[in-house]
């Protein structure tokens, strides 16, 4: 009898001490979710970045007024990738916001099950295997950027109406290059053009090769490349230099030398892709959580950029789209 009383005390004073330590670990998870510590992490600091992580740490500010955040990034070095991940990582925090495919899927191979994570402007989350399907995830939750390719080829459609040969320069280790390109090959022929594509790997053999894609062709297009969104100027300028337009996927890259282009507003990205961090501090199942797509995209034009090639952009276009000529410009194009 002895004996079964001392094994029942015993048992009491283990769910004591489980109940305490359990108590104790929800006190602090509690006070880490009203003072959460986010790591954003991501290739190399460019303008379409920059818009997500201003709209991402706006929207959480809003829930979270006491939150905090860390940035790691890889110096756009493909070396580097992981070294960023992993320190992210170790900075332990409660959540992680990597930006750019490649980062988000070490981001989720490497922490998933013990950070959450949600990813911020990933083109084709699926076909990057860090999400089961667009409405349940399963593995991690975040924003997409998909670009509206078939209004990117209405744009230069407009603009140019006898033009026929698009080049689409691509990163083919990149997968939202490579999902933009196939996307660009497959909606091209409804709008009338065939496209020929030029494989580049490296920043420093860009401009070499887009000046010979350029010469070949009617007009450059930059699509979902991360290559080539953090290089938009040098993109454009070599296309320019073989006197041909380049269009693009985003407001960016058409500030930095495209002629015009049709692109999402990438706060916006970075806005959703809070929400869904909002609701995950507060305690649901990243991959339970639908991926929030922004589908709709508004038309910039460069007039600068157009006088350089002797390209007038057609009233219709113009009309309908935000001028983003800079201010000091000295050569104009405008019907």
């Amino acid at each position: 009898m002895k004996r079964r009383l001392l094994q029942l005390s015993l048992v009491a004073v283990g769910i004591l001490i489980m109940t305490g330590a359990l108590a104790r670990h929800d006190s602090a998870l509690g006070a880490a979710k009203q003072n959460p510590k986010i790591g954003i992490v991501y290739t190399s600091p460019h303008p379409v970045i920059n818009d997500i992580i201003v709209g991402f740490k706006a929207q959480v500010l809003r829930a979270y007024p006491k939150a905090t955040f860390f940035e790691r990034h890889a110096n756009g070095q493909q070396s580097e990738y992981g070294t960023a991940v992993a320190a992210t990582i170790g900075g332990q925090p409660d959540l992680i916001a990597p930006i750019a495919t490649p980062i988000a899927k070490l981001a989720v191979d490497q922490a998933r099950g013990r950070i959450p994570i949600v990813f911020l402007g990933i083109t084709d989350p699926v076909g990057a295997g860090i999400a089961r399907s667009l409405d349940h995830p399963e593995l991690a939750t975040g924003s997409s950027d998909l670009c509206p390719f078939a209004g990117l080829l209405s744009v230069v459609r407009e603009t140019l109406p006898g033009a026929k040969i698009l080049g689409l320069p691509y990163n083919p280790s990149d997968q939202p290059a490579v999902f933009s390109r196939a996307q660009l090959k497959l909606l091209a022929p409804k709008y009338g053009f065939a496209i020929v594509d030029e494989q580049v790997t490296s920043a420093s053999e860009l401009s070499t090769q887009v000046r010979g894609l350029a010469g070949r062709v009617d007009a450059v297009v930059i699509g979902a490349d991360n290559l080539m969104m953090e290089n938009p100027a040098a993109v454009a300028s070599a296309a320019a230099e073989a006197g041909r337009p380049a269009f693009a996927c985003d407001e960016p890259s058409v500030k930095a030398g495209a002629v015009a282009g049709i692109g999402i507003n990438y706060r916006q990205v970075g806005e959703i892709g809070g929400d869904l961090a909002v609701q995950v501090l507060g305690g649901k199942f990243p991959g339970g959580l639908p991926v929030a797509v922004l589908r709709t995209g508004t038309i910039s034009v460069n007039r600068e950029a157009a006088c350089r090639v002797h390209l007038t952009v057609p009233a219709a276009v113009a009309r309908k789209a935000t001028d983003v000529t800079p201010t000091n410009a000295r050569c104009l194009a405008m019907h």
